[in-house]
């Protein structure tokens, strides 16, 4: 990566010097400024110009009250202007509090102040955050504990929880020190309960949340409390009115209400703030956004974009690097954690199906890197091991002794060994159609939403080149699950489960809903873990299961004569109870250690018998001008976003991990 500056100039700004003279200065600089438009140099301030993760800006309508009705209107725009709070580095979910370091890519180091310097878990409900005693709100307010104090009395009172009989639970023990209940939702084990002690972003000041603890406090009746929350719930706070009382607290701020502009904001650097920012400006626009024509790709191919999310790739990009700046480099790639992967899931009422080596040959068939190169989300890419958990996860539940030991499942299709695991079966090729040692045809329907037609076709035709006989059957998102329910399927394209939390990915339950699809990668299709065959009148896991001593394809010494469809063997190799493994994985009383062992039996399970294979993922990627700023070459910084938007543009201005690449220091 060069990042040496030629001559004072980048290409971007003799490209928009171009456009200026070609155009007319004056038609160009209609309505939101010289700098903000171009990115260049504005009054001898540098301004960088970024997108926010909105399609449209609007600031007068967005309401930024967070007690309001739609009070994420504006949350792409606002980012920016929020402090750092507890940052979040993905894929692994791991938290950085006040005070952890950051090198940039000029060869400094900085230190970055968030609003929480340490937590503790004081039980599976509940933590205690201490907060960083030197921020403010920008109109001089303490931004500490008691803000967020404040703040979730406001939400426990507007919900009516003083007339129901409940109690408030937090504990402002100082200014600096609160200890909160914790949203653990289904996350009952305790070591995965940490991935919800993230406080939010920053609340509006006191000045605004104790007006109305003081209203509801007064309030003698639970009608009285109903109207002062619909007073609450109607109160308007625009971009202007955020700006004139001050209520942001980034390092970022929005001077006054002419900051913000009929197409964007501009925000300007805090000189009081004890950050390492030195971006003195920045132009925060929507994605999108503007006349005809005027979209993201045009904005970032022309150069008018600094930094930005999205994967640059000659084929399964959302930009051609060959139509961009030779200043937009791409600067890191890695897995989504909060998007559900895609996979594929058996129905083992199906006799073929429910054969090892079947589902083991029909994976090798699939040819997922083709199907998924004809999806139109360019970035969907297969995860690096077969645990059952996505990427973005796996890494942090084992260690990589355990993954490299794992058999990983060709993603690209392998007639060869396609044919020698239906052989493995017990099958023969008759007249071009795999039959079982009965003489039946493995003749299957594969289940797909609409929108995955092209990726399902490519599945089928691939089946049907090694022998498979293979009908789709399309539907709309909601009809899906209606043909899944009455088992009007043989294989369905689903989706696996998101988040940080190890124990999402393991469980006993296979959904169906309107709008989605879903397994847990230990599941079978037909009942829950350790029914039976006469209970549930469909095929399921068997209680007990033996697996190899060491993650592989075979148990060893046991020659599959039934076609592979048996999973208990009789001396050979260890025996668990995966449904009892997955109750302890979500039981409240765990260690880490036994926990880390029944992760590893059921990621051995997923991995040896393949009852669901999960086989895409979304991936996040982050490009920059490298001519006109440094960007940190720290990989850690690359992947960490303030809070769970996964986008690190926010953090890496914050922290000060992007700095002005000046001619005269060029090099470091």
């Amino acid at each position: 990566m060069s990042l040496e500056q030629p001559d004072g100039m980048t290409r971007r700004h003799l490209m928009t010097a171009a456009v200026l003279n070609a155009v007319g200065i004056g038609t160009a600089l209609v309505g939101i400024g010289f700098g903000a438009l171009t990115g260049v140099s504005d009054g001898g301030r540098n301004r960088l110009s970024v997108m926010a993760p909105q399609g449209v800006f609007s600031q007068r309508t967005f309401n930024l009250n967070p007690f309001a009705t739609g009070a994420g209107q504006g949350a792409g725009f606002r980012l920016y202007f929020d402090h750092l709070v507890l940052p979040i580095e993905s894929p692994l979910g791991e938290f950085r509090t006040s005070g952890h370091a950051v090198g940039t890519g000029d060869g400094q180091a900085v230190t970055v102040p968030c609003a929480v310097t340490d937590y503790e878990l004081v039980g599976p409900g509940e933590v205690r955050l201490t907060f960083d005693d030197r921020l403010d709100y920008w109109n001089g307010e303490s931004f500490d504990g008691r803000s967020y104090w404040l703040h979730d009395r406001v939400g426990f009172f507007q919900s009516g929880g003083a007339f129901r009989g409940d109690s408030f639970e937090g504990d402002l023990e100082s200014d600096v020190v609160y200890r909160r209940s914790v949203d653990a939702g289904e996350r009952t084990n305790r070591f995965d309960t940490r991935s919800g002690v993230h406080p939010g972003r920053p609340p509006f000041p006191p000045s605004f949340t104790e007006q109305w603890v003081e209203r509801f406090t007064e309030a003698a009746t639970a009608d009285e409390s109903t109207t002062i929350a619909g007073d609450l719930l109607s109160t308007h706070v625009s971009f202007p009115e955020l700006a004139d009382e001050g209520y942001g607290t980034g390092v970022y701020e929005l001077k006054s209400a002419e900051d913000v502009h009929q197409t964007g904001l501009v925000g300007r650097l805090r000189e009081d703030h004890p950050g390492s920012a030195t971006v003195e400006e920045i132009w925060v626009e929507p994605m999108g956004a503007g006349l005809e024509g005027n979209s993201q790709e045009m904005k970032v191919n022309n150069g008018e974009i600094d930094v930005g999310r999205g994967l640059i790739d000659e084929h399964r990009g959302q930009y051609h690097p060959g139509s961009l700046p030779e200043s937009i480099e791409q600067l890191t790639v890695y897995p989504e954690p909060r998007v559900p992967g895609l996979q594929l899931v058996f129905d083992w009422s199906n006799d073929h199906l429910r054969r090892l080596w079947v589902r083991r040959g029909l994976i090798a068939a699939a040819a997922f890197e083709a199907g998924l190169a004809n999806l139109p989300d360019r970035v969907r890419v297969g995860p690096y091991h077969d645990t059952g958990m996505l990427s973005s996860i796996d890494e942090r539940a084992f260690d990589d002794s355990f993954l490299e030991r794992l058999y990983d499942y060709p993603f690209a299709m392998d007639r060869d060994r396609a044919v020698r695991w239906f052989r493995e079966a017990g099958y023969t090729r008759a007249g071009g159609t795999w039959r079982d040692s009965a003489g039946d045809a493995l003749s299957l329907t594969l289940l797909a939403p609409l929108t995955y037609e092209a990726l399902a076709r490519t599945i089928k035709n691939a089946w049907e080149e090694v022998g498979v006989d293979a009908d789709v059957t399309l539907r709309v998102t909601n009809e899906v699950a209606s043909n899944v329910a009455v088992g009007d399927f043989d294989v369905v394209i689903g989706q696996t489960p998101a988040g940080w939390h190890r124990t999402a990915y393991y469980n006993d339950w296979f959904v169906a809903s309107n709008d989605t699809v879903a397994g847990s990668p230990v599941a079978v299709v037909g009942g829950q873990l350790g029914s039976r065959e006469d209970e549930s009148g469909l095929s399921s896991l068997p209680d007990r299961v033996t697996l190899p001593e060491r993650p592989g394809l075979r148990v060893d010494d046991v020659e599959y004569a039934d076609g592979g469809a048996r999973y208990r063997f009789d001396d050979v190799g260890a025996e668990y109870s995966v449904r009892e493994t997955v109750e302890r994985i979500h039981s409240e009383g765990v260690d880490e250690a036994t926990l880390t062992a029944d992760l590893r039996v059921a990621a051995r399970w997923y991995n040896y018998a393949v009852p669901n294979f999960v086989f895409a993922q979304h991936q996040i990627a982050l490009w920059g001008d490298v001519d006109t700023y440094w960007f940190t070459d720290d990989d850690r910084a690359l992947r960490t976003a303030p809070v769970r938007e996964t986008i690190p543009n926010h953090y890496l201005l914050q922290s000060g991990a992007i700095r002005v690449n000046e001619p005269t220091t060029a090099g470091g």
